[in-house]
C-alpha cells in the first residue's frame, strides 16, 4: 500500500507558529499593561476568605499569582510557536541533505535535551536551528 505524500505549502504549521506568536505578544502586551497598573497603587490590607483553604488571600497575592500566569502563558505559547517552527526547519534540513544517524537523533533531542546545545558541529551546520533551541531553552 502506498502511503500518501503531501507537497507543497499546508496551512496547519504556519497557523500554529502564527497563532502562537500573536497570542505571545497579546499576552506580553497584557502583562505589561497589569503591572503597569499596578505601578504606584497600594495593595489593600483587606483578606478575602476563600472556603477550603487554610490560609487568606490578600490583593498582593492575587495580583502575584495574575502576574505569574500571565508570564507562563507567554512561556508557553512562545515555545508552542518556536518548536513548530524548529520541526519545520528540520524536515525541510532532512529532506535537502543527507544526515548520519546520529546527527539525526541529536537534532531530533535538541528541545527535550538542553546539552544538545552543546554540540558544536551543529551549531556549525545548522545555525537557525540551533538558535530556535537555544531560544526555547
Amino acid at each position: 500500500m502506498k502511503m500518501p505524500t503531501h507537497q507543497g505549502f499546508h496551512w496547519r504549521a504556519p497557523t500554529i507558529m502564527l497563532g502562537s506568536l500573536v497570542s505571545c505578544l497579546a499576552l506580553i502586551l497584557g502583562h505589561d499593561f497589569f503591572y503597569r497598573n499596578l505601578n504606584g497603587t497600594q495593595p489593600r490590607l483587606y483578606s478575602y476568605r476563600v472556603p477550603g483553604l487554610r490560609y487568606s488571600l490578600t490583593d498582593q497575592r492575587i495580583n502575584l499569582v495574575g502576574g505569574t500566569a500571565l508570564a507562563f502563558l507567554v512561556k508557553t505559547c512562545l515555545s508552542i510557536a518556536m518548536s513548530s517552527a524548529y520541526t519545520q526547519i528540520l524536515w525541510k534540513v532532512f529532506r535537502m541533505h543527507s544526515i548520519q544517524i546520529s546527527t539525526a537523533n541529536a537534532i531530533f533531542c535538541l528541545m527535550s535535551n538542553p546539552l544538545g546545545l552543546f554540540r558544536y558541529h551543529l551549531w556549525w551546520r545548522h545555525p537557525f536551528m540551533m538558535l530556535l533551541a537555544l531560544g526555547k531553552w
